[in-house]
């Protein structure tokens, strides 16, 4: 995948082009439906395995990001250094992270109004998963093969998919992977 950009570059364009909300209103008071964009949406490559796209809601008051949904792509040694080809977009009603992977197509959906995502052919509150690892890239079935919850808030100038990892050791085991050191 050629068009792999880290959390710091997106967030840090978007901030110098003023589209981040600086402040996130309090969890629970936000009403159903009143997001108009996510602030930005990275997609990485961890390892020659592991890949994670994922959409940042804002920065916090406090300087942390704020990240909604955090789907891991975990497939067969080499898949992440596949020639592959990259889009997304963040307006409502229906944010997306869209892949064509050795030619096969690959989408994320996070539904702003409803806070529910779509992976594969499975519709996922937010509120009782907002991390997801599907299986099976460089193959030919793909499956959803694990599901959590967490605070998906970071600090800015961390990497939020290790400080999100290292939070989980059932996530580590799902994606068969350690504790990770940022960089």
């Amino acid at each position: 995948m050629r068009r792999l950009v880290t959390a710091s570059v997106v967030l840090s364009l978007l901030i110098a082009a003023g589209c981040v909300r600086t402040s996130a209103p309090p969890e629970g008071s936000r009403p159903i439906g009143t997001r108009t964009a996510l602030a930005g949406i990275g997609s990485r490559a961890l390892t020659d395995r592991v890949a994670a796209t994922y959409f940042i809601r804002s920065i916090d008051p406090s300087g942390d990001m704020v990240i909604d949904l955090v789907v891991f792509l975990k497939g067969v040694p080499g898949w992440t250094r596949d020639q592959g080809d990259w889009k997304f977009h963040t307006a409502a009603p229906v944010a997306s992270s869209r892949y064509s992977i050795a030619g096969t197509p690959f989408r994320v959906d996070l539904d702003l109004a409803k806070d529910e995502s779509k992976v594969l052919d499975r519709t996922i509150p937010t509120s009782t998963a907002n991390i997801v690892v599907v299986d099976g890239f460089g193959g030919q079935h793909w499956q959803v093969s694990y599901t959590e919850h967490q605070d998906l808030r970071a600090p800015f100038d961390s990497d939020p998919l290790v400080e999100f990892l290292n939070r989980s050791p059932a996530l580590q085991q799902a994606l068969e992977l350690g504790p990770r050191k940022a960089g």
